[in-house]
């Protein structure tokens, strides 16, 4: 019979769990958040293999694009191990249009109080790419980011005036409930209609309010040619024309 500690598990994101409560509890997480009830085949076990794989597929648009199992038995015919390794997908996203999602919305506006605030990129005046963290930028329209720059006369809101284009990196680690990596890429303006950079401001974390309490600085809208990235484990590739 087998004893509480003779089964174990081995993931990627856990390493080695022992004990059958606690693979139980480590297979229940992996199932709560989607990680099997995804798959849309089981394929057929080779049931004279040692181990023995038994091998998911989950949609396309979908990290991974599987997983396996590999189970070791001992002479009574019970589980000892399970050996799980994901399957990584062999081709691009497919691309659709630019649909954000609530959850990106969401990660987006409290990116900075969960500690991932985002990267923005453009080229600065002296044709250096310049790269930076930003705690304000935002889901503007259903196809447009915003952010707050608090110098309205140098930097990035300068820079996007000879060079608009300009990526937004967000990304946290696993174990986030955020958990992903997407790149907002598009075409930024500067834009000083009062009504609008009151809007950006307001939406803006208060940190970053705080930063900026006369409201010097001015909106810069991003209209997104494309999405891409890993995000609540699916794969996107969002672009703004669609063949």
């Amino acid at each position: 019979m087998l004893r509480p500690l003779d089964l174990v598990l081995s993931t990627f994101i856990d390493g080695e769990t022992q004990g059958r409560e606690a693979v139980l509890d480590v297979l229940k997480r992996a199932q709560a958040g989607g990680m099997y009830s995804r798959t849309i085949e089981w394929k057929k076990i080779d049931a004279d293999a040692t181990p023995m794989r038994v091998e998911a597929v989950q949609p396309a648009s979908a990290f991974p694009a599987g997983f396996t199992w590999d189970l070791s038995f001992n002479h009574a015919g019970k589980v000892t191990k399970i050996q799980q390794a994901n399957v990584r997908p062999t081709g691009p996203a497919q691309a659709t249009p630019i649909e954000l999602t609530e959850a990106m919305v969401d990660a987006l506006a409290h990116a900075l109080e969960n500690g991932t605030p985002t990267l923005a990129a453009y080229v600065n005046e002296h044709g250096q790419p310049s790269m930076s963290t930003r705690g304000t930028p935002q889901v503007f329209s259903d196809n447009e980011t915003a952010l707050w720059a608090r110098c309205r006369d140098t930097g990035m809101a300068k820079a996007v005036k000879e060079n608009p284009l300009v990526p937004v990196f967000y990304y946290a680690h696993m174990g986030n409930p955020a958990y992903g990596n997407l790149q907002f890429q598009g075409r930024a303006r500067v834009e000083e209609d009062q009504a609008i950079c009151d809007r950006v401001y307001e939406g803006s974390p208060a940190l970053e309010q705080r930063a900026d309490p006369e409201r010097k600085g001015i909106a810069i809208i991003v209209e997104l040619e494309k999405v891409s990235g890993l995000f609540a484990q699916t794969r996107y590739n969002m672009v703004k024309n669609v063949d």
